[in-house]
């Protein structure tokens, strides 16, 4: 990561398949590192993935994805093979063995989740209860993933069995370009709390390692299922693009709330993150090809703010337990909106509070009645005495009107007794 802590990216390319032309014409492009055919995984995780899990463990936030079309090799970069594991297997041992190696000076907590995210929507992939994961704002920056499970591991062969349930349960599908297309984006999520030894400072970081599923052209994909997954995919992914090239621009104002993709990655492209991009490309498809380098070339502009997040350790374990409040009150939340249609019993709650709050609004009114009732009462006493008025009231008539209790409505606002001339009419209530 260079000291601007610009985004890094890097082009790995694969080898033509035998149906293909390698025939290109292409521009001239400079990249922070680029992969031929023979590169294997280790060179790939070498260069990208160490450099971003070493910060991970320093108490930087990092994000490592692959980008590029349908078929040129991003979920083998990202999860490889038993023979050749990718950056996630890879990134696994290497945090644990930093762990043992630091066991006697550091003590660790770390946290792994599995999100995927199909047709805009996403899913929890180590919970099998169908349960919906939305997407909220944190108020103090960045977003909170709500009703996501999430597993404390003690070494990396916890870590690898719950990676092998998420990919189990990811979607997956033969297609015309590939007999095991992703169909999804998926995101594997670490969280680590580590202090030292006796000490009252925790670092908090979060290690996010993304596969995107490809993009590809409507006519490539000829099921209709394949096919309305293909646009979901690539309307995402261009919310991506536009929002990279905004970033690159420098433009200001910028919305993350075009797709979930986008809202899942907005700290990790302009955030608080060191990123790294890896894009796939095969030399057979000119036109994609051109437009995978052409988005790792803007995001290289792309300049985040990187820090490390450190707390004690009293607020360390608030936060925590903040944190578990927040997930409960999500879930209930939840819960509420998918039982409010079927539920007449808070409906009925609902329409008694509305009748209630329209007896209190009509209450109100009356009593503004009677106000605008005694206003008018007293401006025709004060013509009265100012004698704006062709009746004269004697004195003693005068201190009576005074003191004289309000009338009800069906009585006359005098007594028989008062010495009055010409009066025309009493004056109604007004009931405006």
């Amino acid at each position: 990561m260079d000291k601007r802590c610009n985004i890094t990216a890097a082009v790995r390319a694969r080898p033509p398949f035998e149906h293909e032309s390698s025939e290109l014409n292409l521009a001239k492009y400079t990249f922070d590192h680029v992969f031929t055919a023979t590169s294997g995984n280790s060179h790939v995780y070498n260069s990208v993935g160490k450099p971003i899990v070493k910060s991970f463990l320093e108490g930087f936030n990092g994000t490592i994805f692959a980008y590029g079309q349908t078929a040129t090799g991003k979920t083998h970069t990202i999860m490889g093979s038993e023979t050749e594991p990718g950056i996630i297997p890879s990134a696994i041992m290497e945090i644990f063995g930093y762990i043992a190696e630091m066991s006697e000076k550091r003590e660790f907590i770390i946290r792994l989740s599995y999100l995927e995210l199909y047709n805009e929507m996403l899913t929890d992939l180590l919970d099998a209860t169908p349960k919906k994961v939305s997407i909220m704002t944190n108020p103090k920056g960045g977003i909170l993933i709500c009703n996501l499970s999430e597993f404390v591991v003690q070494n990396s062969h916890e870590a690898l069995e719950y990676i092998g349930m998420g990919e189990d349960a990811r979607r997956v599908a033969s297609t015309v370009m590939n007999d095991r297309s992703s169909r999804s984006h998926v995101i594997f999520r670490l969280m680590l709390e580590s202090k030292e030894i006796g000490g009252d400072m925790i670092k908090i970081s979060e290690l996010n390692l993304v596969d995107l599923a490809g993009s590809e052209r409507a006519h490539r994909s000829t099921q209709s299922d394949r096919f309305k997954e293909g646009v979901n995919i690539n309307l995402s992914l261009l919310r991506l693009g536009c929002i990279i090239n905004q970033l690159s621009n420098g433009e200001s104002g910028i919305t993350f709330r075009g797709s979930q993709l986008t809202r899942l990655l907005q700290n990790s492209i302009g955030g608080n993150a060191k990123t790294s991009i890896v894009c796939t490309i095969a030399p057979a498809m000119s036109e994609e090809t051109l437009n995978t380098l052409n988005f790792a070339s803007r995001a290289m502009n792309i300049k985040n703010r990187p820090k490390v997040t450190e707390v004690p350790k009293d607020e360390e374990s608030l936060l925590r337990r903040l944190h578990i409040l927040q997930k409960e009150n999500d879930y209930l939340k939840l819960e509420c909106e998918s039982k409010h249609e079927s539920n007449s019993e808070n409906i009925l709650m609902l329409k008694e509070s509305l009748i209630s709050k329209d007896a209190e609004i009509l209450m109100l009114q009356s009593e503004r009645d009677d106000i605008i009732w005694e206003k008018a009462e007293l401006e025709r006493k004060l013509e009265l005495i100012l004698g704006r008025t062709k009746t004269r009231v004697s004195k003693q008539a005068l201190r009576r009107a005074s003191f004289m209790p309000r009338p009800m409505f069906s009585e006359t606002f005098f007594e028989s007794g008062d010495e009055l001339d010409d009066i025309s009419g009493s004056p109604e209530k007004n009931t405006d």
